[in-house]
């Protein structure tokens, strides 16, 4: 089991000692893959500016859990991204 519908064969022990929100919103667009990916975008690309940002695990922890997404639970979906001229 993982956290909520974040499979726990990706480790976010970071992620859930210190930003379990962050996981929560996660869990929420797990089934919904162009916002969880909204998502991820907007956790791991500072467009604000003046953020302090994750600790170094924690974007690695993002980082993994967003290829993962990307290659295990929805396989096509990285060649559709590439295959678009705008983000998101």
């Amino acid at each position: 089991t993982g956290y909520g519908n974040v499979p726990s064969v990706i480790r976010t022990v970071q992620l859930f000692e210190r930003f379990p929100q962050v996981l929560d919103r996660i869990a929420a667009e797990w089934e919904a893959p162009r916002r969880l990916l909204q998502l991820m975008d907007e956790l791991l690309i500072d467009q604000r500016g003046n953020r302090q940002g994750f600790p170094f695990e924690s974007v690695l922890e993002l980082t993994n859990l967003r290829e993962y997404y990307l290659n295990e639970v929805h396989v096509g979906l990285r060649k559709q991204i590439e295959a678009r001229k705008t983000p998101w």
